[in-house]
């Protein structure tokens, strides 16, 4: 949430009336700052780590809207990528947002109609040379969300957007 399209969504549900709660892999300036401008509370916690997930998530009890839009990229031509780097892109992109998901759906279907939005990327649908990981993990991204659509429906609602560049 320190910066990009996850700081800019902050500020719009913000001034929006949304009561907002932050997420930070670790501390810093930029985040500590939006939440003092917000007036919002941060959670902490690794997205290719599930433990850290489950139990930073069990601080939230009430949860109307979930935005996943953290992601990595590596961009790397197809033949110089190594395993590590396939399992860090898709650690956090795809395996922490199905994470996050995972252990807020219980407080996302105590109320009436929840939503969950993930970001994916343009990149998910029309890729460019050196971005096979980030751009197989968006794709995921994307599936996941019209699953999800159709599981949790019609108690939560679930979409994608999946913007190109942004100027946050």
């Amino acid at each position: 949430s320190s910066r990009g399209i996850g700081a800019a969504l902050a500020r719009v549900c913000h001034q929006e009336g949304f009561e907002v709660i932050l997420h930070g892999r670790s501390k810093t300036k930029k985040l500590e700052d939006l939440a003092e401008d917000l007036k919002s509370k941060i959670i902490y916690f690794d997205l290719s780590n599930e433990f850290e997930i489950e139990n930073s998530i069990k601080q939230i009890k009430k949860l109307n809207i979930l935005i996943n839009c953290a992601g990595i990229n590596i961009s790397k031509p197809f033949n110089d990528l190594s395993k590590a780097d396939w399992q860090s892109v898709y650690d956090v992109n795809v395996f922490g947002l199905a994470n996050v998901i995972k252990y807020t759906y219980p407080i996302l279907k105590k109320n009436q109609l929840s939503k969950i939005i993930n970001i994916s990327s343009i990149k998910g649908i029309h890729s460019s040379v050196g971005r096979a990981a980030y751009a197989s993990s968006k794709a995921s991204v994307i599936n996941i969300t019209s699953s999800l659509a159709k599981e949790f429906a019609p108690e939560i609602i679930v979409n994608c957007v999946s913007p190109g560049f942004t100027k946050t």
